[in-house]
């Protein structure tokens, strides 16, 4: 079977995050089922991306699917420099951009090739990485919502074959089923078909690795009605915004609307996904832990998507398993202060909100946290040595890894 894949202005179209310029004829390409060229899950560092493969000026790149930005087709700025890409000019952007806001830049490629398409003297957003956040050149890019929205997508995340590949029709049978509508813009977000007030919009964001992301207010109350929840500490970086840190608890049963799923990561949204709905409106947004949890096909050209949840059990969730996180106090700073959940390992070893990392394992924090490969997420019983700085003072503290998030059954 051959399916194709559309690329809505992947020649010219640039949406930047703070406005848009002008769109030209669609431009096309084939792709094959998911036994082919389909869009697959991987993990990179300590994250995980639906990653395609491309090729700029002739060099493979690997570009990630994230339904949650407007730009096309985007590569990071260290990228753009490796690849010798030749700098137009700059989005219209304000100096300050705000949440979820990037300052970008253009640069013309020689040749994209992607999906079959070989486009000449293409443009593309290039946006830059502050050094403060560390950069894993296994991830190229962004292949944004805009160049695939007119296909047939199935989202089949869970189980032990994760994959996002084209359909030709959008499956009505399934046990379950729960009818969407695809909202505009050149994000995806899903409405309930039923339209009962109330509801809340559903933004998908493939380019979060996160599960069930709620509005300020809703987190709120979920807080408040599971007071005995597990949590840990998560941290990300969003363009305009300094590298954050929050809680992140974990859910047996949540209900969206019709939508009931089972064992998954809660958290509160980043504010920058209330820009992506009305206003007034109520929001949730999906990440890939919560899309592993529901299978999701969606029809961009007719605007129609079905979605029913997964019964399979829970695979395991990567998180961080000491309930900590030492995230920099600015931007560009390299100076990382302890942000500590109760009743964590961290907590359980002494470390506090305000402390400052110097050492992990005898390793410079600052050298420590630009690498990938380590992080908070180890396995269970592994020993962090930590030297740590609180007021005028260095003490030591050991903290072992455990097992925070996972389902009771």
């Amino acid at each position: 079977m051959i399916s194709r894949i559309r690329f809505n202005g992947l020649l010219l179209m640039l949406v930047s995050f703070c406005g848009c310029r002008s769109v030209p004829e669609t431009t096309q390409a084939k792709v094959t089922s998911a036994e082919g060229e389909s869009f697959k899950l991987e993990t990179i560092g300590t994250d995980e991306r639906i990653i395609v493969d491309a090729k700029i000026n002739g060099r493979v790149v690997h570009v990630a699917l994230d339904t949650g930005t407007g730009a096309p087709v985007a590569v990071f700025s260290p990228v753009a420099a490796h690849l010798g890409l030749k700098l137009g000019e700059s989005a219209p952007n304000p100096e300050d951009p705000g949440p979820g806001r990037s300052n970008v830049e253009v640069a013309v490629a020689d040749t994209v090739e992607l999906f079959g398409a070989k486009l000449t003297d293409a443009e593309l957003f290039v946006l830059r990485i502050p050094p403060a956040v560390p950069f894993d050149d296994r991830c190229d890019g962004v292949l944004g919502w805009p160049a695939i929205s007119e296909n047939i997508l199935a989202f089949y995340l869970g189980g032990p074959n994760p994959v996002v590949r084209p359909m030709d029709a959008l499956p009505l049978s399934a046990p379950g089923i729960i009818k969407f509508v695809v909202g505009d813009g050149n994000t995806l977000s899903l409405k309930f078909a039923n339209e009962h007030v109330g509801l809340p919009r559903i933004i998908v964001d493939t380019g979060s690795d996160k599960g069930v992301m709620l509005s300020p207010a809703q987190w709120r109350i979920w807080n408040l009605a599971h007071p005995r929840a597990a949590k840990t500490m998560e941290t990300h970086h969003m363009p305009g915004h300094a590298y954050a840190a929050w809680e992140i608890a974990w859910a047996d049963e949540i209900e969206i609307g019709d939508l009931v799923i089972h064992d998954v990561p809660v958290s509160e949204a980043d504010p920058a996904y209330a820009r992506k709905a009305a206003a007034g409106e109520e929001f949730v947004a999906f990440g890939l832990a919560a899309l592993k949890r529901v299978d999701l096909v969606v029809d961009g050209k007719t605007k129609l998507a079905v979605a029913w949840p997964r019964s399979s059990p829970s695979e395991p969730y990567r998180h961080n398993r000491i309930g900590a996180a030492f995230v920099p106090r600015e931007l560009e700073s390299l100076e990382l202060v302890a942000l500590v959940v109760a009743g964590g390992p961290a907590a359980d070893a002494d470390v506090r909100d305000g402390d400052v990392l110097l050492k992990v394992n005898e390793r410079p924090a600052d050298e420590w946290w630009k690498d990938p490969i380590t992080s908070w997420e180890a396995l269970p019983g592994t020993k962090f040595n930590l030297t740590l700085r609180r007021g005028a003072v260095v003490l030591e503290r050991t903290v072992v890894a455990r097992d925070i998030l996972m389902p009771r059954r």
